[in-house]
């Protein structure tokens, strides 16, 4: 998140301090490396599917429902 659009850390950069002090250094948070996530489904047999979702896609019921429409449908 950008500094300037954090409140907390607004607050922190707003402390008063003497003009010789030195000024404090604040942490950002940079980004961690992306995650993959898979879906897979079972079957008492074993591995039915197993699918890897794309980046920024959000998982429902939806989804669920279309990619076992088309994947599994035989």
């Amino acid at each position: 998140m950008d500094a300037l659009l954090d409140p907390q850390l607004k607050r922190m950069n707003a402390e008063w301090c003497d003009r010789t002090s030195l000024k404090k250094k604040i942490s950002q948070n940079s980004q961690g490396a992306l995650k993959v996530m898979r879906i897979m489904f079972f079957s008492q047999n074993g591995l039915v599917l197993g699918h890897l979702m794309p980046t920024g896609m959000m998982v429902n019921g939806h989804y669920y429902f279309t990619l076992l429409q088309d994947k599994v449908k035989s």
